[in-house]
C-alpha cells in the first residue's frame, strides 16, 4: 500500500468516525428530549393546573392534577416563539373555532396571560352567534426561570 492510500484510508477513516458522532450526538439529543412541568395558578383561583412545555416538539398543555395524572390535557398549545424572555403558543382545537387564542408565559417571572378573541356562541355550532368578544386570563407559574 502505498502512502497516499494508507492517508486516503486515514482521512476516509476519520470522515467516517466523525459522521457517525455527530448522527449519534442528534439521535441522544431527540431521545432525551426534556419536559419542563410547572404548577400555575389562575390569578384570584385557589385551584391550580400542570403547565407541560417540550420546547423540542414545539408544545405546551394546561391540564388539572387528575388529567395531568392520566397523560390528559385540556388544553393544548403549539409554541409559535421562544425568546430568552418569552415563549408564545397559539391554542391548537379552539372550541368554537371561531377564533384564536393566544398564551404567553413569561420566562424570567413566570407570569402567563392567555387571550382568546373571536365570535361568542350559544352553542358548539354557533347557530346564534352573541358577537365578537374577547377574554384574557392572568396567572403565575413556578419555578420561574427554565
Amino acid at each position: 500500500m502505498t502512502k497516499a492510500n494508507t492517508a486516503a484510508a486515514k482521512v476516509q477513516n476519520l470522515l467516517v468516525m466523525t459522521l457517525l458522532s455527530i448522527a449519534l450526538a442528534i439521535s441522544i439529543h431527540a431521545v432525551n428530549a426534556k419536559e419542563i412541568i410547572l404548577k400555575c395558578r389562575t390569578l384570584n383561583s385557589n385551584g391550580s393546573q400542570q403547565l407541560t412545555i417540550d420546547l423540542d416538539n414545539g408544545w405546551l398543555a394546561f391540564a388539572s392534577g387528575e388529567q395531568a395524572a392520566h397523560g390528559e390535557a385540556n388544553s393544548s398549545f403549539k409554541i409559535l416563539k421562544v425568546s430568552d424572555v418569552a415563549i408564545t403558543a397559539i391554542l391548537e382545537n379552539p372550541i368554537p373555532t371561531h377564533g384564536e387564542e393566544i398564551f404567553v408565559l413569561n420566562r424570567e417571572t413566570g407570569q402567563y396571560i392567555t387571550t382568546h378573541v373571536g365570535l361568542s356562541c350559544a352553542d358548539n355550532k354557533c347557530s346564534s352567534q352573541k358577537g365578537p368578544t374577547i377574554e384574557t386570563f392572568r396567572g403565575n407559574c413556578r419555578p420561574p426561570i427554565f
